[in-house]
């Protein structure tokens, strides 16, 4: 299976190519540059303060035929208190897919995680198949893959994920959609689940956007609660070009065996619209955008909305 879904990655982000390149290319997305600082609180209150700049960029190529590129980018650079070493995060993904007509389209996936330290690096690759429907308002996908490490796991263990997601634009200026999904690890027969529900919206109204989003997650004795809160103003007839300023309260709370803990989290936004992107804009690091575009391995959708 691992040979068959690399080769259809490959063999679609080829025929996407070679579609681009008799076609006129258009992009529909936005990226955001922002600023996180986070307090710790609760159980982990003695924790380390957390600060640093981020970068979300996510969209479509759309290739003038039945093929489009779906792409996300996201870097963050957390500087973790008395860590005594540098953190990177980062997250790129790659999503042909073909249009069949009627709104059915179907295609791969491919999504790469790296988080970098001064004494070492550790990856995660993620793979699989994606079909859905979009068809006016709605857009309902599902997905299921496989996830590889490096360093690799220990022998005989596997990580399988699978998840639905949708979004429905209730009209130009309101939007909203999530989805579920699950992580599971096989160790020689042993399974270990890691799943996450996440809800988001977003509403626009005159130059300001609101949005919200939760992201609930569960792991055999640990559960984890992410909320959301926050409004955008669009600067656009102030500068003259179409950005957005933004500010996030986002509240996470992590629950092991009854001990509760978390982190008070500010995350400032500038985003920029690219293309004909319908619907509200929302910056991409945010918890709605997360809910809107979620990642493909549960544990890294954890760490990517949580910061």
């Amino acid at each position: 299976m691992n040979v068959l879904l690399k080769s259809a990655a490959i063999g679609a982000l080829m025929s996407g190519m070679a579609t681009a390149a008799a076609a006129q290319i258009t992009f529909d997305g936005a990226m955001t540059l922002g600023y996180a600082w986070g307090d710790a609180k609760g159980a982990l209150s003695g924790g380390p303060d957390i600060d640093g700049f981020t970068m979300d960029m996510g969209g479509t190529f759309s290739f003038g035929g039945p093929v489009d590129l779906g792409v996300s980018l996201s870097l963050a650079m957390p500087d973790i208190e008395d860590a005594g070493t540098d953190v990177i995060l980062s997250n790129f993904s790659l999503t042909p897919t073909y249009d069949f007509g009627s709104g059915l389209y179907a295609g791969v996936y491919v999504e790469h995680s790296l988080l970098e330290l001064d004494y070492g690096d550790a990856s995660l690759t993620s793979y699989g198949v994606i079909g859905g429907y979009a068809a006016g308002p709605y857009d309902v996908s599902g997905y299921i893959g496989q996830s590889e490490t490096d360093p690799d796991l220990a022998s005989g263990a596997d990580v399988t994920d699978w998840g639905v997601s949708g979004t429905y634009l209730a009209s130009s200026d309101l939007m909203v959609g999530g989805g579920i999904a699950r992580s599971r690890l096989d160790v020689s027969g042993t399974e270990y689940d890691l799943d996450m529900l996440k809800v988001g919206a977003a509403y626009a109204y005159n130059e300001f956007t609101f949005f919200s989003g939760a992201a609930i997650g569960s792991a055999e004795t640990v559960d984890v609660n992410l909320i959301g809160l926050g409004v955008a103003y669009d600067l656009t007839s102030a500068i003259n070009f179409p950005l957005s300023a933004s500010l996030e309260y986002n509240s996470s709370e992590l629950d092991m065996m009854g001990t509760d803990g978390g982190y008070d989290v500010w995350k400032f936004g500038i985003t920029l619209p690219m293309g004909n992107k319908s619907g509200p804009v929302v910056p991409q690091n945010s918890i709605a955008a997360g809910a809107f575009d979620p990642r493909a391995n549960t544990l890294v959708d954890a760490i990517d909305t949580a910061f």
